[in-house]
């Protein structure tokens, strides 16, 4: 599609293979646990937030493939380090939903540090 200002560029490669994957993983996962999950991500982090549908997608393909209690330790991991909880050079937070499960990389990255870090102990790792 062109606009005026700029032309929108078509999904290639990696982006349109998770664009794909979160779409039909959103079949797979019952309603109820992309929205606890969601509810989950809202209390740890003390978000406002609203469930769209891009946000259901890739809670279901995290839920899909790693499972509830897993995507809950990733959430809590994010919320254990200070640099995604904004004690960074920037004073900002990278703590949303389409951080922590973007990839399996980062997924598996927050599920480490939660477990390698004690409660009530952070760090300012500045990954």
């Amino acid at each position: 599609m062109e606009t005026l200002f700029h032309q929108e560029k078509p999904i290639k490669g990696k982006r349109l293979a998770r664009s794909n994957a979160r779409k039909s993983a959103s079949n797979q996962v019952p309603r109820e646990d992309v929205e606890r999950l969601f509810e989950f991500w809202r209390a740890t982090l003390g978000k406002k937030a609203l469930l769209s549908d891009e946000r259901r997608a890739i809670l279901a393909w995290a839920i899909l493939n790693y499972g509830m209690e897993t995507c809950e330790m990733a959430v809590k991991g994010c919320s254990l380090s200070d640099w995604h909880m904004g004690r960074n050079p920037n004073n900002v937070r990278y703590d949303s939903i389409e951080l922590i499960f973007r990839n399996s990389e980062k997924v598996e990255w927050f599920v480490e540090k939660f477990q390698s870090v004690s409660p009530g102990q952070t760090d300012g790792d500045p990954f």
